[in-house]
């Protein structure tokens, strides 16, 4: 795979991530309408946080300590925290920039949990599926509200109901 193909595949998550974000009721920021998950602010939060915080990481090979601070509340409203979605993306977009192909393909990374392969591999086995996971994770919660979501929204970050699935 190129790099760049990487890139544009972390992209193409960034409008569908904030538009299910936009869609999450200020009032229900707090909750988390799926027993055992984190509050929908949380899982923001946690979007924002992760996704620079691994793509720098994978790129770096270097780990610093990292606060998984899911039960910590979240005092950042609904803007702010998309605001994090999208500097995450662009600290992806930052990390890879400089990357070469060859070390994209090659070069041998190790996480703290005991993963290690290329950056290639572990940029999509862990970096691309943590998001979709995280993703799918914001859809069936907003589902679960009984607010209107469909693969359009899902995949494409089209306005619910735009595409007739």
């Amino acid at each position: 795979m190129k790099k760049e193909d990487f890139v544009s595949l972390m992209n193409d998550l960034e409008k569908p991530t904030l538009k299910l974000a936009s869609l999450i009721p200020d009032d229900k920021l707090d909750t988390s309408p799926i027993p055992n998950t984190m509050s929908l602010s949380g899982l923001l939060a946690h979007l924002g946080d992760s996704m620079g915080y691994i793509g720098r990481c994978l790129v770096s090979g270097e780990w610093p300590m990292h606060s998984q601070d899911r039960d910590k509340p979240v005092t950042a409203g609904k803007n702010e925290l998309m605001e994090k979605i999208r500097q995450a993306h662009q600290a992806v977009r930052d990390s890879f920039e400089p990357l070469s192909q060859g070390d994209f393909e090659t070069r041998v990374t190790q996480t703290p949990w005991g993963a290690k392969g290329t950056i290639e591999m572990l940029s999509v086995a862990i970096l691309y599926s943590h998001q979709i996971h995280h993703k799918m994770q914001l859809f069936m919660a907003l589902k679960a509200l009984g607010i209107q979501v469909d693969t359009g929204t899902l995949y494409m970050g089209l306005e619910p109901g735009v595409m007739k699935t």
